[in-house]
């Protein structure tokens, strides 16, 4: 892949906004800003044009196997206090198998951009780029499974 992981990165935190502030303008409209959704309006909130998270979604069906794996490290390490991201990618590589299942930890996860920002804090001085480098080589994407770059 010849696009930066860094660019990535920055490209899902504004798919990202962008599809946070579509759900919460969806569902303020039905809730008047109070928060309460009731039994009434569920099913109508389900049918509302979610064109931002359609985006999200296509995004992260676009990436590669190890860019969702870098991701999804970067996620969790920061939900979870784990410092050594690297290793923690490979742990997680045994739980979540394949691109699909890594782009839905990544879609469902709320705040997603918050946990990766502070996954990102634990990298010290390695630079975006270079994680994604030690990503591909230490645990590549298994034959067939992983998008081409």
């Amino acid at each position: 892949m010849k696009t930066l992981f860094s660019d990535i990165v920055h490209r899902l935190e504004v798919i990202s906004t962008l599809a946070n502030e579509e759900s919460a303008g969806i569902t303020n409209s039905y809730t008047g800003g109070s928060g309460m959704i009731g039994m009434e309006h569920a099913s109508d909130m389900y049918f509302e044009p979610h064109p931002c998270e359609h985006a999200l979604r296509a995004f992260l069906a676009a990436l590669p196997e190890e860019a969702l794996s870098a991701l999804v490290g970067l996620m969790y390490a920061g939900r979870d206090g784990r410092k050594d991201v690297l290793k923690y990618v490979g742990e997680l590589k045994g739980t979540f198998t394949d691109a699909e299942r890594l782009a839905e930890r990544i879609e469902e996860k709320s705040p997603r951009m918050r946990y990766i920002t502070e996954g990102i804090q634990y990298l010290g001085n390695t630079s975006l780029d270079d994680f994604y480098g030690q990503v591909v080589k230490k645990y590549p994407a298994k034959k067939g499974k992983g998008k081409k770059s």
